[in-house]
Protein backbone atom coordinates (compact mmCIF):
# COMPACT_ATOMS: atom_id res chain seq x y z
CA UNK A 1 0.00 0.00 0.00
CA UNK A 2 2.99 2.03 0.80
CA UNK A 3 3.74 2.56 -3.04
CA UNK A 4 0.24 4.19 -4.06
CA UNK A 5 0.13 6.59 -0.90
CA UNK A 6 1.93 10.21 -1.52
CA UNK A 7 4.51 11.78 0.44
CA UNK A 8 4.82 14.61 2.58
CA UNK A 9 6.29 16.73 0.16
CA UNK A 10 4.13 15.06 -2.94
CA UNK A 11 0.60 15.57 -0.80
CA UNK A 12 2.03 19.68 -0.23
CA UNK A 13 2.89 19.99 -3.89
CA UNK A 14 -1.09 18.35 -4.50
CA UNK A 15 -2.41 20.78 -2.38
CA UNK A 16 -0.78 24.04 -3.62
CA UNK A 17 -1.97 22.68 -7.38
CA UNK A 18 -5.63 22.12 -5.90
CA UNK A 19 -5.67 25.22 -4.33
CA UNK A 20 -4.38 27.03 -7.50
CA UNK A 21 -6.78 25.31 -9.82
CA UNK A 22 -9.57 26.32 -6.88
CA UNK A 23 -10.81 22.74 -7.31
CA UNK A 24 -13.90 23.27 -5.19
CA UNK A 25 -15.12 26.10 -7.57
CA UNK A 26 -15.27 23.47 -10.01
CA UNK A 27 -19.01 22.39 -9.40
CA UNK A 28 -19.76 25.64 -11.26
CA UNK A 29 -18.81 24.03 -14.37
CA UNK A 30 -19.45 20.52 -13.67
CA UNK A 31 -22.97 20.74 -12.76
CA UNK A 32 -24.18 22.82 -16.04
CA UNK A 33 -22.67 20.31 -17.87
CA UNK A 34 -24.43 17.23 -16.09
CA UNK A 35 -27.46 19.06 -16.51
CA UNK A 36 -26.96 19.44 -20.17
CA UNK A 37 -26.37 15.47 -20.36
CA UNK A 38 -29.21 14.70 -18.73
CA UNK A 39 -31.40 17.04 -20.92
CA UNK A 40 -30.19 15.47 -23.65
CA UNK A 41 -31.44 11.59 -22.38
CA UNK A 42 -34.40 12.62 -20.83
CA UNK A 43 -35.48 14.97 -23.78
CA UNK A 44 -33.84 13.88 -27.15
CA UNK A 45 -33.08 10.21 -26.09
CA UNK A 46 -29.36 10.90 -27.42
CA UNK A 47 -25.63 10.27 -25.70
CA UNK A 48 -22.67 10.22 -27.18
CA UNK A 49 -20.21 8.81 -24.80
CA UNK A 50 -17.48 10.39 -26.99
CA UNK A 51 -18.41 13.48 -27.52
CA UNK A 52 -19.16 13.98 -23.41
CA UNK A 53 -15.78 13.10 -22.39
CA UNK A 54 -14.11 15.36 -24.63
CA UNK A 55 -15.68 17.89 -23.91
CA UNK A 56 -16.18 17.63 -19.77
CA UNK A 57 -11.85 17.49 -20.09
CA UNK A 58 -11.80 20.44 -22.53
CA UNK A 59 -14.00 22.41 -20.31
CA UNK A 60 -12.44 21.14 -16.93
CA UNK A 61 -9.06 22.39 -18.33
CA UNK A 62 -10.39 25.70 -19.65
CA UNK A 63 -11.58 26.30 -16.21
CA UNK A 64 -8.44 25.71 -14.27
CA UNK A 65 -6.36 27.56 -16.27
CA UNK A 66 -8.75 30.16 -15.74
CA UNK A 67 -8.93 30.38 -12.17
CA UNK A 68 -4.92 29.92 -11.87
CA UNK A 69 -4.52 32.80 -14.51
CA UNK A 70 -6.95 34.81 -12.32
CA UNK A 71 -4.89 33.63 -9.10
CA UNK A 72 -1.44 34.60 -10.87
CA UNK A 73 -2.62 37.79 -12.40
CA UNK A 74 -4.18 39.25 -9.08
CA UNK A 75 -0.98 38.53 -7.77
CA UNK A 76 1.16 40.24 -10.24
CA UNK A 77 -1.32 43.44 -10.10
CA UNK A 78 -1.85 43.35 -6.24
CA UNK A 79 -1.31 46.84 -5.03
CA UNK A 80 -2.87 45.69 -1.34
CA UNK A 81 -0.45 43.18 -0.39
CA UNK A 82 -2.12 41.99 2.68
CA UNK A 83 -5.56 40.92 4.14
CA UNK A 84 -7.69 37.56 3.08
CA UNK A 85 -8.16 37.63 0.01
CA UNK A 86 -3.90 38.20 -1.04
CA UNK A 87 -2.59 36.45 2.35
CA UNK A 88 -4.73 33.26 2.55
CA UNK A 89 -6.57 33.14 -0.48
CA UNK A 90 -4.67 33.62 -3.33
CA UNK A 91 -2.14 30.40 -3.18
CA UNK A 92 0.45 32.73 -5.57
CA UNK A 93 0.63 35.39 -3.14
CA UNK A 94 0.81 33.27 0.12
CA UNK A 95 3.60 31.33 -1.71
CA UNK A 96 1.85 28.06 -1.64
CA UNK A 97 2.31 27.93 -5.16
CA UNK A 98 5.44 29.40 -6.96
CA UNK A 99 5.22 32.36 -9.39
CA UNK A 100 7.08 30.23 -12.41
CA UNK A 101 5.51 26.58 -11.70
CA UNK A 102 2.27 28.73 -11.87
CA UNK A 103 2.91 29.63 -15.46
CA UNK A 104 3.90 26.78 -16.58
CA UNK A 105 1.14 25.38 -14.85
CA UNK A 106 -1.01 27.73 -16.58
CA UNK A 107 0.57 26.81 -20.18
CA UNK A 108 0.13 22.85 -20.20
CA UNK A 109 -3.74 23.25 -18.96
CA UNK A 110 -4.27 26.00 -21.92
CA UNK A 111 -2.60 23.36 -23.95
CA UNK A 112 -4.63 20.40 -23.14
CA UNK A 113 -8.03 22.47 -23.21
CA UNK A 114 -7.17 23.19 -27.01
CA UNK A 115 -6.71 19.75 -27.30
CA UNK A 116 -9.24 18.36 -26.17
CA UNK A 117 -11.75 21.11 -27.70
CA UNK A 118 -9.66 20.49 -31.31
CA UNK A 119 -10.80 16.79 -30.87
CA UNK A 120 -14.31 17.29 -30.22
CA UNK A 121 -14.69 19.90 -32.68
CA UNK A 122 -13.41 16.99 -35.34
CA UNK A 123 -16.16 15.06 -34.15
CA UNK A 124 -19.11 17.47 -34.27
CA UNK A 125 -19.56 20.58 -36.66
CA UNK A 126 -18.50 24.07 -37.26
CA UNK A 127 -20.76 24.82 -34.52
CA UNK A 128 -18.96 23.40 -31.83
CA UNK A 129 -16.17 25.05 -33.27
CA UNK A 130 -17.49 28.35 -33.14
CA UNK A 131 -18.89 28.26 -29.99
CA UNK A 132 -15.68 26.71 -28.30
CA UNK A 133 -13.15 29.14 -30.14
CA UNK A 134 -15.07 32.15 -28.48
CA UNK A 135 -15.80 30.03 -24.75
CA UNK A 136 -11.68 29.75 -25.17
CA UNK A 137 -11.65 33.72 -26.19
CA UNK A 138 -13.78 34.52 -23.31
CA UNK A 139 -12.08 32.56 -20.97
CA UNK A 140 -8.60 33.74 -21.29
CA UNK A 141 -9.99 37.93 -21.66
CA UNK A 142 -11.97 37.15 -17.99
CA UNK A 143 -9.16 37.31 -16.40
CA UNK A 144 -5.93 37.97 -18.93
CA UNK A 145 -5.35 41.15 -20.80
CA UNK A 146 -4.90 44.91 -20.19
CA UNK A 147 -8.29 45.01 -18.54
CA UNK A 148 -9.44 41.26 -17.66
CA UNK A 149 -13.39 41.05 -17.92
CA UNK A 150 -12.80 39.83 -14.27
CA UNK A 151 -11.85 43.60 -13.11
CA UNK A 152 -14.78 45.08 -14.62
CA UNK A 153 -18.94 45.51 -14.12
CA UNK A 154 -19.06 42.89 -16.53
CA UNK A 155 -17.79 39.82 -14.65
CA UNK A 156 -20.91 38.44 -13.67
CA UNK A 157 -22.59 38.77 -16.93
CA UNK A 158 -20.29 36.94 -18.56
CA UNK A 159 -19.61 34.13 -16.31
CA UNK A 160 -22.87 33.63 -15.64
CA UNK A 161 -23.83 33.02 -19.61
CA UNK A 162 -20.79 31.57 -20.38
CA UNK A 163 -20.71 28.83 -17.50
CA UNK A 164 -24.22 28.68 -17.43
CA UNK A 165 -26.62 28.95 -20.66
CA UNK A 166 -23.46 28.59 -23.16
CA UNK A 167 -22.37 25.17 -21.25
CA UNK A 168 -25.43 23.85 -20.82
CA UNK A 169 -26.42 24.42 -24.31
CA UNK A 170 -23.43 22.76 -25.93
CA UNK A 171 -23.77 20.01 -23.90
CA UNK A 172 -26.84 19.44 -25.18
CA UNK A 173 -25.61 20.14 -28.93
CA UNK A 174 -22.93 17.71 -28.91
CA UNK A 175 -25.56 14.83 -28.17
CA UNK A 176 -27.99 16.00 -30.84
CA UNK A 177 -25.95 17.02 -33.84
CA UNK A 178 -28.08 14.65 -35.79
CA UNK A 179 -31.35 16.03 -35.45
CA UNK A 180 -29.96 19.59 -37.41
CA UNK A 181 -31.41 22.15 -35.00
CA UNK A 182 -29.08 24.82 -37.50
CA UNK A 183 -28.45 24.56 -40.79
CA UNK A 184 -27.11 27.06 -43.35
CA UNK A 185 -25.81 27.03 -46.70
CA UNK A 186 -23.11 29.27 -48.68
CA UNK A 187 -23.84 30.27 -52.31
CA UNK A 188 -21.64 33.32 -54.64
CA UNK A 189 -24.66 35.66 -53.23
CA UNK A 190 -26.59 34.30 -50.60
CA UNK A 191 -26.06 33.14 -46.80
CA UNK A 192 -29.30 30.93 -46.06
CA UNK A 193 -29.37 29.98 -41.94
CA UNK A 194 -32.38 28.33 -40.65
CA UNK A 195 -32.92 27.51 -36.71
CA UNK A 196 -35.35 25.38 -35.30
CA UNK A 197 -35.91 27.86 -33.22
CA UNK A 198 -38.26 26.73 -30.70
CA UNK A 199 -35.39 23.93 -29.79
CA UNK A 200 -32.97 26.26 -29.31
CA UNK A 201 -35.05 28.39 -26.76
CA UNK A 202 -35.95 24.89 -25.29
CA UNK A 203 -32.21 24.26 -24.72
CA UNK A 204 -31.31 27.88 -23.47
CA UNK A 205 -33.88 27.87 -20.96
CA UNK A 206 -32.66 25.17 -19.45
CA UNK A 207 -29.57 27.05 -18.18
CA UNK A 208 -31.16 30.10 -17.40
CA UNK A 209 -31.46 29.28 -13.74
CA UNK A 210 -27.74 27.86 -13.59
CA UNK A 211 -26.22 31.44 -14.88
CA UNK A 212 -28.17 33.42 -11.99
CA UNK A 213 -26.59 30.91 -9.87
CA UNK A 214 -23.39 31.54 -11.22
CA UNK A 215 -23.26 35.09 -11.89
CA UNK A 216 -24.42 35.33 -7.58
CA UNK A 217 -21.20 33.38 -6.98
CA UNK A 218 -19.11 35.79 -9.01
CA UNK A 219 -21.25 39.01 -7.32
CA UNK A 220 -21.02 37.70 -4.05
CA UNK A 221 -17.21 37.34 -4.06
CA UNK A 222 -16.87 40.99 -5.67
CA UNK A 223 -19.31 42.24 -2.47
CA UNK A 224 -17.33 40.80 -0.21
CA UNK A 225 -13.84 42.33 -1.84
CA UNK A 226 -15.03 45.77 -2.32
CA UNK A 227 -12.27 47.14 0.46
CA UNK A 228 -9.87 45.52 -1.13
CA UNK A 229 -11.06 45.85 -5.20
CA UNK A 230 -11.34 49.98 -4.83
CA UNK A 231 -7.99 50.07 -3.44
CA UNK A 232 -6.33 47.49 -6.24
CA UNK A 233 -8.13 49.18 -9.11
CA UNK A 234 -10.78 47.11 -9.94
CA UNK A 235 -14.06 48.46 -10.87
CA UNK A 236 -16.57 45.65 -10.35
CA UNK A 237 -20.19 45.81 -10.07
CA UNK A 238 -20.74 46.02 -6.44
CA UNK A 239 -18.49 48.71 -6.55
CA UNK A 240 -20.23 50.66 -9.11
CA UNK A 241 -23.53 50.26 -7.56
CA UNK A 242 -22.47 50.26 -3.96
CA UNK A 243 -22.63 46.99 -1.26
CA UNK A 244 -26.78 47.66 -0.88
CA UNK A 245 -27.66 47.52 -4.12
CA UNK A 246 -25.44 44.45 -5.06
CA UNK A 247 -26.53 42.63 -2.29
CA UNK A 248 -30.13 43.33 -3.70
CA UNK A 249 -29.20 42.26 -7.17
CA UNK A 250 -27.95 39.29 -5.26
CA UNK A 251 -31.47 38.68 -3.98
CA UNK A 252 -33.81 39.03 -7.31
CA UNK A 253 -31.23 36.85 -8.73
CA UNK A 254 -32.40 33.94 -6.73
CA UNK A 255 -35.73 34.47 -7.16
CA UNK A 256 -35.00 34.82 -11.14
CA UNK A 257 -33.20 31.91 -11.13
CA UNK A 258 -36.51 29.94 -9.19
CA UNK A 259 -38.80 32.28 -11.91
CA UNK A 260 -36.90 30.63 -15.05
CA UNK A 261 -37.99 27.26 -13.82
CA UNK A 262 -41.73 27.79 -13.78
CA UNK A 263 -41.20 29.56 -16.91
CA UNK A 264 -39.50 26.22 -18.59
CA UNK A 265 -42.30 24.30 -17.13
CA UNK A 266 -44.74 26.76 -18.42
CA UNK A 267 -43.28 27.05 -22.18
CA UNK A 268 -43.17 23.43 -22.01
CA UNK A 269 -38.99 23.45 -22.19
CA UNK A 270 -39.15 21.41 -18.88
CA UNK A 271 -40.78 18.40 -17.79
CA UNK A 272 -43.59 19.03 -15.04
CA UNK A 273 -41.66 16.30 -12.73
CA UNK A 274 -39.04 19.87 -12.51
CA UNK A 275 -41.44 21.49 -10.38
CA UNK A 276 -39.48 19.51 -7.61
CA UNK A 277 -36.56 22.25 -8.07
CA UNK A 278 -38.32 24.80 -6.29
CA UNK A 279 -38.05 22.86 -3.02
CA UNK A 280 -34.57 23.71 -2.48
CA UNK A 281 -36.43 27.38 -2.04
CA UNK A 282 -36.48 27.58 1.58
CA UNK A 283 -32.85 26.06 1.92
CA UNK A 284 -31.56 28.69 -0.18
CA UNK A 285 -33.27 31.84 0.61
CA UNK A 286 -32.07 31.46 4.00
CA UNK A 287 -28.62 30.90 3.12
CA UNK A 288 -29.25 34.33 0.64
CA UNK A 289 -30.59 36.30 3.63
CA UNK A 290 -27.47 35.39 5.93
CA UNK A 291 -25.02 36.74 3.16
CA UNK A 292 -27.02 39.81 2.22
CA UNK A 293 -27.15 40.74 6.21
CA UNK A 294 -23.48 40.02 6.12
CA UNK A 295 -20.98 40.09 3.46
CA UNK A 296 -18.01 38.15 4.33
CA UNK A 297 -15.35 36.64 2.23
CA UNK A 298 -14.29 34.42 5.35
CA UNK A 299 -17.88 33.86 7.12
CA UNK A 300 -20.70 33.99 4.70
CA UNK A 301 -19.35 33.82 1.18
CA UNK A 302 -19.56 30.19 1.22
CA UNK A 303 -23.46 30.34 1.46
CA UNK A 304 -23.41 31.44 -2.25
CA UNK A 305 -21.79 28.38 -2.74
CA UNK A 306 -24.07 26.37 -1.40
CA UNK A 307 -26.92 27.87 -2.50
CA UNK A 308 -25.71 26.92 -6.06
CA UNK A 309 -24.71 23.55 -4.92
CA UNK A 310 -28.17 22.85 -3.26
CA UNK A 311 -30.54 24.11 -6.52
CA UNK A 312 -28.37 22.27 -8.76
CA UNK A 313 -28.36 18.73 -6.64
CA UNK A 314 -31.71 19.21 -6.50
CA UNK A 315 -32.31 19.89 -10.63
CA UNK A 316 -30.07 17.24 -11.39
CA UNK A 317 -32.61 14.76 -9.13
CA UNK A 318 -35.31 16.25 -10.88
CA UNK A 319 -34.09 15.40 -14.46
CA UNK A 320 -32.71 11.63 -12.77
CA UNK A 321 -36.29 11.02 -11.91
CA UNK A 322 -37.69 12.09 -14.97
CA UNK A 323 -35.57 9.48 -16.85
CA UNK A 324 -37.05 7.03 -14.14
CA UNK A 325 -40.35 8.33 -15.11
CA UNK A 326 -39.71 7.48 -18.49
CA UNK A 327 -38.16 3.96 -17.95
CA UNK A 328 -41.58 3.54 -16.30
Amino acid sequence: MNKYSLSPVQFQKLKAFLDLVEIRTKVASVFPFLIGTLYAITHYHMFNLKNALLMFFSLLMIDMATTSINNYVDYKKAILKEGYHYETHNPVASRLYDASHAKNTITVLLILAVLFGVLLAVQTDINVLLVGMLSFLVGLLYSFGPVPISRTPLGEMFSGFFMGVVIVGLSVYIHIIPLEITQYAISQDEFLLMIKWREIFNILIVGVPMMFFISNIMLANNTCDIAEDEKNKRMTLPILIGEQQATKLYLWAVYGAYAAVVVGIMMGALPPILVVALASFPVVRSYSWRFVENPSKAETFVLAVKSFVTFSLIYILGFLLYAIQLIL
